[in-house]
């Protein structure tokens, strides 16, 4: 026979348990109260910004909540993804991972959190070709005219490089080192700076997305496109040729961003963001001003999102093995 004790006692134990859960329940119910913080690991006014501002704002009104951009630049993302992995995973803190991450670990960047157990994975945003612009006074009109340029000047041409644990960088050197190209990098704290280098003639030539800061410089005549990342030619620049044409196979990158929530989010407001953000993606309005500022929205699983930074980092890792070789 049972005893009265233990009964008593098991009881305890199963509504301690109960209540212990009550909170996040009630969270969960409740969600969303108060205002959402969208973490942006890049400063603002670049492309990860303008388009996390473009989502957020539909977001806002699908969770009739206030969904504002928080941006945490710094460490090539990594200061801004490590807030996203501390946040309190209550449905109150969201953010960008992007291509940057798999660069980072293709490049040994020292990395505080572990992308398979500290984030939930929501979806995609976008996709963006990159292009590889230079400055006029070149005459640059494809990638040939650039390997011809660099034999008969030794160490005279010149990139601009936002960083090594940039996929801007790591690609074009990369192209370098297939194409046995020298080429001297010159160091910028942003696109804009970067920019604005080729643009001058301090630097010859740049990668940077496509459809973006870049596509005024070159309708007025002072950049032009040498190549295009794209698997096949954009209907938008239909007279740049693909590296793949132009002899480079595996110069392939679609660059992209994805939205993450801290690991132990709750199922049901995690499910309750990723129908947001796909049905902001899915807004035509919203995909017209993510084509202004040059990406695709490209709506994805969770689980897409996941296959596609394994993909990536896997590619950056072999591309970081190659130009060791």
């Amino acid at each position: 026979m049972v005893s009265t004790r233990r009964v008593v006692v098991g009881f305890a134990v199963v509504l301690g348990m109960t209540v212990g859960l009550l909170p996040s329940v009630a969270r969960a119910a409740d969600w969303p109260s108060r205002p959402i913080r969208w973490i942006v690991p890049f400063g603002a006014g670049g492309g990860a910004d303008v388009t996390s501002r473009i989502v957020a704002a539909e977001l806002s009104k699908r969770l009739d909540t206030q969904v504002f951009i928080d941006n945490k630049p710094g460490a090539s993302s990594v200061i801004g993804t490590r807030q996203i992995a501390e946040a309190d995973p209550d449905g109150y803190t969201i953010g960008l991972l992007t291509v940057v991450h798999p660069v980072n670990v293709a490049v040994g960047q020292k990395i505080p959190y572990n992308v398979d157990t500290d984030f939930a994975y929501l979806t995609q945003l976008t996709q963006n070709p990159m292009i590889l612009v230079a400055n006029a006074s070149k005459s640059f009109r494809s990638l040939q005219d650039v390997l011809d340029y660099a034999q008969k000047n030794p160490g005279k041409l010149t990139a601009a490089s936002i960083g090594i644990a940039t996929p801007h960088h790591l690609l074009l050197q990369w192209l370098a080192s297939q194409k046995k190209m020298q080429m001297v990098f010159v160091p910028f704290r942003s696109i804009p700076e970067a920019l604005q280098a080729t643009v001058s003639g301090e630097t010859d030539l740049m990668l940077i997305g496509a459809g973006g800061a870049a596509d005024k410089f070159v309708e007025d005549g002072k950049l032009t496109v040498v190549g295009i990342t794209s698997k096949k030619r954009s209907a938008d620049m239909p007279n740049v040729a693909t590296f793949v044409e132009q002899g480079v196979p595996n110069l392939i990158e679609e660059s992209w961003y994805g939205m993450v929530a801290p690991a132990k989010t709750p199922p049901d407001i995690l499910k309750r963001l990723g129908d947001g953000l796909r049905a902001s993606l899915n807004d035509d309005d919203v995909k017209k001003k993510i084509k202004a500022a040059g990406a695709e929205a490209m709506p994805s699983s969770g689980a897409d999102l996941v296959g596609l930074l394994k993909r990536d980092t896997e590619k950056y890792q072999r591309i970081v093995q190659e130009i060791k070789k």
